[in-house]
């Protein structure tokens, strides 16, 4: 199984004493469309309503692609997407990794 990594930064995974680490070689992302709804206070508030998902490559056997959490659920039914989950934080509260990689969709799924 090979995980490419299509979300706009590097991603290091850190379980158990081992360390994985992905590079970006692209980005694929959910298009969003928004409208107004007023304001709270005066900060101006927008509906928001997911769109189109752009940069993703069709399924590939042997392939998973490490996504946004926000594309993974646009997507639950692809089995093949994977996301950064459990955030690693430092001192100064910067996501430094994460403890995993989440999927949605089918609980039987692997």
């Amino acid at each position: 199984m090979r995980i490419i990594n299509i979300t706009p930064h590097r991603v290091t995974v850190r379980n158990a004493g081992r360390e994985w680490s992905f590079d970006s070689v692209g980005l694929a992302r959910v298009q969003d469309s928004a409208e107004p709804l007023g304001d709270a206070a005066g900060v101006p508030v927008v509906r928001v309503s997911t769109g189109e998902v752009v940069g993703l490559p069709a399924p590939s056997p042997g392939v998973t692609y490490l996504v946004s959490r926000v594309l993974a659920a646009a997507l639950p039914e692809r089995q093949d997407l994977v996301f950064p989950f459990g955030e690693i934080r430092d001192e100064g509260g910067r996501i430094v990794a994460v403890e995993s990689l989440g999927r949605f969709g089918k609980a039987d799924a692997t």
